[in-house]
């Protein structure tokens, strides 16, 4: 279970169940620090600053080194003397928290809400978000109220949970549920009386119950409410709620009400009179802003760092509105892009700190005995390309005026004693609070006022990295684009922007400037990683460069880390880098340019491919998760690795890349993928081995899929392909692989004879992992006795030593379902167990588990542990969706009937017995397995309860009106309410 810790509340910790206590006020809030971090490492300069913002000990690295060193011995107490920490690594400069905690599960939760929106799975998305406000246990850090950094993440979490809530409701009332959301609307606007989008929202309810009169009044006290407490009429989508219900519209209003709130401007403005104005809202970086503003202090030498269109220019300026007023002499800010040389620098700076210059004396000599005496906020900005010169005029100010603070922008450090480097990343993206989804909205909304709440907004966000420089490029084709054909369409259109010399658009002439910081090899090299679709480690940089060793690739990594165009990030335990997205579309264009491009994409998808085969290897060992999780790291570079080798022709290349990842695609259930990619290779033509093989995985996939006739099909096509090379092996993965498609398609007969074939192929082969596939197929796939199916199994298990997880796991789902058919509840449960253990031991999901989580339910449900056997429902339920086969759609039809009579809810049981029925009978594994005398139990004990007339008209009914997904809503209805 591991260590995990809980801040949605009082801050919590728990070590394998346990209760841990997290220690003094001060060590919490260190941990709370790294744990805002999300796993990134945070520098000890920063924890200093937000765990002491007003003074720190003069020992408070030492209190920081305590801090990690007792927390450690609390989240791992088993860790040994001398081994490093898992929880807390140091690492970059500072310390990482590794630690799962309730923030991962809400970000999970409101991913999957934001999924199920885009599915149209509107219920689902209504069950996540209910979840992830059921996550919360009061206030944020409540035990650390008072201390700035935590009350600032308070009250951003406390805006993210209310923007959670106000999604649920807005699509409980576009659902029609308007008696369920009244009532809640009525306290919620009772404690957030200036939360205008609430108001709005509750418009909407009493406007859906018919209370016409109610609604009207809702609105006069939100006006009323908005005038007194901010000065402000209504907003238009608080007027547009008022609009329908004077017009008598529909009663979600005539527009879609968009769900944000006003944030009000905390910076306090100074008088500065040399910063740029700006036309448009800053969004985002408050942590930076106070962050930074603490740390300018008189003498302090801050450079911001990051690639060009990270946002450094709007937020240095921000920072010096807030922290100017401090500083005696103003702020003065120097704009050094238009100047090359160091004389023109030495004048941009005179001139921003208003010193005429002197006859006689050389310019650094007068601009440093003018700053003697003086007190500046000095903002000098885009420094990159004039480095040299600024290092020295800053480091011999700093010397001279010991009561002025400098803050640099520029894409790479100045170098100079005494400086801190604070890198700029991109701004949070993919959550519908984040900043780049709000930024994006703002000016998307600008460019055309129509464009309301749109759904599609954080995926485009995300997709864009966060970086501001892409979204101001971005917003205005709102215009002519609605936003997700932007989505759908971004890759080409980056690429239409990226490409020129950069002078035709801002983020092609924005990374041309970087770029130009490079040598000639390093701008090849840019150009090169251009390639790597998503982030990658050194051997994937290794590999598109050529570089002969690791140390040659991280001194190229360096080098472009240095010049703000690879991001680089060190928590997950090794070294990881990429590049946004803009950033990667205008590198693209450069190989083009290069001329190299052919050659460097060979050599990516033959990195990808040797990547790939090794996952093969490791299928069914304990090398299995790891390789997995390889393969999941990278699947977007194995994705473009593929593309390639079918656009250059390489399609046996291709063939055996989708091949060896086909039991990646199957057990972490994603078949259509595997299909997709097949049948797209099978197209551009395959030979001999490696047709056979991608025959062989499609014919997986489509099996996997509940695609019986084309699996059959497919299947007999693999048997002939692999009897053309000759290789017994590879036949019998064949004939196995046509046997299961065969018994998808009921055909018993043919089923055995192919399966039975391949048994023979494999013993003449000598391939004992092919034998105990081949006896499993036959145990599951063909009408044997039940019986003497298990002994198939516990033989399979025996061929390979007992040692092969896999197997385990399968033979011990067939003893589950035989124990809870013969009434061993108790057997059952622990041969559940047993799956349960042995599939994670490879990283597997599917419907062998699922289908035991289903058989578990009902074990539990028999012996009265109602709570359990719902718990055991869920977790089915949250991987149902990814399978599509009617064996499990049987398990859960009754597992879900079982708990709902068990839940006093006997009409619906009888519903679901109905859909029961309906896919009993093309059930593709050995009939026996299905249970037919466990139905018939819960049928007669339904028949019982309900009468044979009653319970005969609900199955009916049942069947002609549900299906599964129809029955599952229903069932998490009952759940929700129970």
């Amino acid at each position: 279970m591991g260590a995990y810790v809980a801040v949605l509340g009082p801050m919590a910790a728990t070590v394998d169940g346990h209760q841990a206590a997290l220690g003094t006020p001060k060590q919490r809030l260190a941990l709370a620090v790294l744990l805002a971090a999300d796993r990134k490492p945070v520098p000890i300069d920063t924890l200093v600053d937000r765990v002491w913002p007003e003074a720190p000990p003069a020992r408070a690295h030492h209190s920081l080194q305590q801090y990690a060193s007792r927390l450690r011995s609390v989240l791992e107490p088993d860790r040994k003397h001398g081994e490093p920490s898992t929880v807390l690594p140091r690492a970059g400069g500072g310390y990482a928290a590794l630690v799962d905690t309730d923030l991962m599960a809400l970000d999970t939760l409101l991913r999957e809400g934001r999924f199920a929106l885009e599915d149209g799975r509107n219920n689902d998305a209504i069950h996540a978000w209910t979840a992830a406000e059921k996550l919360w246990r009061g206030r944020a850090y409540a035990d650390l109220a008072g201390e700035p950094f935590a009350d600032a993440e308070a009250r951003r979490l406390e805006e993210r949970r209310l923007s959670t809530v106000r999604r649920r409701l807005d699509m409980t009332l576009r659902l029609g549920r308007h008696d369920d959301a009244v009532d809640e609307l009525r306290a919620l606007v009772g404690e957030h009386p200036l939360d205008e989008p609430l108001w709005s929202l509750q418009v909407r309810a009493l406007h859906g119950q018919g209370r016409r009169a109610d609604a009207l009044k809702a609105f006069e006290q939100a006006r009323e409410a908005l005038r007194d407490g901010l000065g402000l009429d209504p907003g238009e989508d608080l007027q547009a709620a008022q609009r329908a219900v004077l017009l008598g519209d529909a009663a979600r209003g005539v527009t879609e009400p968009t769900i944000v709130s006003r944030h009000a401007d905390d910076a306090t403005p100074t008088t500065a009179t040399g910063l740029p104005a700006y036309r448009t809202s800053f969004v985002g970086r408050a942590d930076e802003i106070a962050a930074l503003n603490r740390q300018l202090t008189p003498g302090a030498i801050i450079t911001l760092t990051g690639m060009g269109g990270i946002g450094k220019t709007r937020l240095a300026v921000e920072v010096a509105r807030v922290a100017g007023a401090r500083f005696r002499d103003g702020v003065a800010f120097a704009e050094l892009a238009p100047h090359t040389d160091q004389a023109s620098v030495h004048a941009a700076v005179r001139e921003a700190i208003g010193v005429a210059e002197h006859p006689s004396r050389p310019p650094a000599e007068t601009l440093v005995t003018a700053m003697t005496d003086r007190a500046h906020l000095l903002v000098i900005d885009n420094a990159e390309h004039v480095a040299a010169p600024v290092s020295a005029l800053v480091d011999r100010m700093a010397t001279a005026s010991p009561d002025t603070a400098v803050l640099v922008t520029s894409r790479e450090p100045l170098r100079v004693p005494g400086e801190q480097v604070w890198p700029l990343g991109p701004l949070p993206a993919g959550g519908d609070g984040d900043a780049a989804t709000e930024l994006l909205r703002q000016r998307g909304h600008s460019a055309n006022v129509a464009l309301g709440n749109d759904d599609a907004l954080p995926r485009l966000a995300e997709r864009l990295d966060g970086m501001p420089l892409a979204i101001e490029v971005v917003a205005p084709w709102a215009r002519h684009m609605a936003i997700a054909d932007i989505v759908e369409n971004l890759s080409d259109l980056l690429a239409l922007e990226a490409s020129g010399d950069g002078s035709g658009n801002a983020i092609a002439a924005t990374i041309r400037g970087s770029e130009k910081l490079l040598d000639p090899p390093h701008q090849v090299a840019f150009a090169q990683l251009g390639v790597l679709a998503s982030d990658f480690g050194v051997e994937g940089a290794m590999a598109v460069l050529d570089a002969p060793t690791r140390a040659a690739a991280f001194a190229v990594i360096g080098r472009l880390a240095d010049a703000s165009l690879l991001e680089v990030s060190t928590g997950s335990g090794s070294s990881r880098y990429r590049m946004l997205e803009p950033v990667r579309q205008y590198a693209v264009w450069r190989l083009g340019e290069v001329g190299e491009e052919v050659a460097v994409r060979d050599r990516h998808l033959a990195h990808y491919a040797s990547l790939a085969r090794g996952v093969r290897d490791a299928t069914s060992t304990p090398e299995q998760p790891a390789r997995f999780a390889d393969a999941h790291r990278e699947r977007l570079n194995i994705r473009a690795a593929h593309e390639w080798a079918l656009a250059s022709g390489a399609a046996d290349e291709a063939a055996r890349l989708v091949s060896d990842l086909a039991w990646f695609w199957l057990t972490t259930v994603n078949p259509h993928e595997l299909r997709d990619r097949a049948e797209r290779t099978l197209a551009a033509g395959p030979i001999g081995r490696a047709k056979a093989r991608l025959l062989i995985a499609l014919t997986q996939s489509l099996t996997h899929m509940g695609r019986v006739r084309d699996a059959f099909t497919r299947g007999r096509e693999a048997v002939a392909a692999a009897e053309q090379v000759g290789e017994r092996r590879l036949l019998g993965m064949a004939r196995t692989t046509a046997g299961r498609a065969a018994s998808g398609a009921l055909d018993w007969a043919e089923a055995e004879r192919q399966i039975r074939l391949a048994r023979e192929d494999f013993r003449a082969a000598g391939s004992r992992r092919g034998e105990a596939d081949a006896l499993l197929a036959l145990a599951v796939n063909t009408p044997q006795p039940f019986e003497e199916a298990l002994a198939l199994a516990d033989e399979a298990w025996a061929v390979l030593d007992h040692s092969n997880a896999y197997v385990d796991a399968a033979r011990s789902h067939l003893h589950a379902i035989k124990a809870m058919s013969d009434g061993r509840r108790t057997d059952a449960l622990a041969a559940c167990e047993r799956v349960r253990v042995a599939s994670a031991s490879l990283g597997m999901d599917g419907s062998m588990i699922t289908s035991s989580d289903f058989i578990e339910a009902a074990a539990l449900t028999a012996g009265g542990e109602l709570e359990a056997a719902r718990r055991a429902v869920r977790r089915g339920l949250m991987s149902m969706q990814h399978i599509d086969n009617a064996y499990s759609h049987h398990a859960c039809g009754r597992a879900i009937a079982t708990v709902l009579l068990a839940m006093g809810e006997p009409a619906l049981a009888a519903k679901a017995c109905g859909v029961l029925a309906t896919v009993a009978d093309t059930i593709p594994v050995n009939p026996h397995f299905v249970a037919p005398e466990r139905n018939e139990a819960l049928i007669a004990r339904l028949r019982e309860t309900l009468g044979a007339e009653a319970y005969d008209a609900l199955a009916a009914d049942g069947a002609a009106t549900m299906n599964l997904p129809v029955l599952i809503e229903v069932y998490r209805d009952v759940e929700a309410r129970a």
